[in-house]
């Protein structure tokens, strides 16, 4: 069993296939983290199974995994400010993506994070109350990321926060795209924790600074 171009019997039924229907299934489920399983009976058939991981675990895995192995930045991850913490607002719309980014956030006792559903909520709020930093998915209902990426760094108000842009679309005409709608950073989905705190810590050093 799943080997390629091996079928099992095929000699002896007129079923067509090439045998690497398996092989290439058993790659992809292996290559999500999952894996798979079959019971045979003769003369009535087989049950394949397949298990996956839930999205959201694997990516929080994901990210733990990272943190694990990334070499640790000695220093905390404040601002100079009056109660020394770091406002972040994350703009998305997947519930998913949200509940995820709060549990990480919340390993971090300084950084007060915000969201917004919308690009146009994300700029009002920007607007009400600049954050230190913005994370901007790019694929928003209504107005995309990039979109108002480009409202946030052409209005004097809120030029000044740095955006950092959230994709699974790594392309190189992405990444263009959003430096030339003025993002100062972007972050691959599914995200990896070090890379945001990485950002962070640029932004508090360049404000230190």
């Amino acid at each position: 069993m799943f080997q390629p171009f091996n079928r099992l019997g095929a000699e002896a039924t007129a079923i067509e296939g090439t045998g690497i229907g398996l092989v290439v299934t058993k790659s992809l489920v292996e290559s999500m983290g999952g894996n798979i399983s079959f019971s045979s009976i003769e003369g009535e058939g087989t049950t394949f199974a397949i298990q996956l991981a839930c999205a959201c675990d694997r990516q929080l895995m994901a990210m733990n995994q990272a943190a694990e192995t990334e070499p640790k930045t000695p220093a905390p991850l404040t601002r100079a400010g009056p109660d020394n913490s770091f406002a972040m607002l994350y703009v998305e719309d997947n519930p998913t993506n949200i509940s995820l980014m709060q549990d990480v956030m919340e390993q971090f006792d300084n950084i007060v994070l915000s969201v917004a559903k919308t690009a146009e909520t994300g700029i009002l709020l920007a607007m009400q109350n600049p954050p230190d930093l913005i994370v901007m998915d790019i694929n928003l209902p209504g107005a995309s990321g990039l979109e108002a990426t480009r409202i946030l760094k052409t209005t004097q108000d809120t030029a000044h926060i740095p955006v950092a842009i959230l994709s699974a679309n790594v392309l190189a005409d992405v990444k263009r795209q959003a430096k030339q709608a003025g993002a100062d950073y972007f972050l691959a989905k599914p995200l990896v924790l070090s890379d945001l705190e990485h950002i962070i810590h640029h932004v508090t050093e360049s404000r230190h600074g």
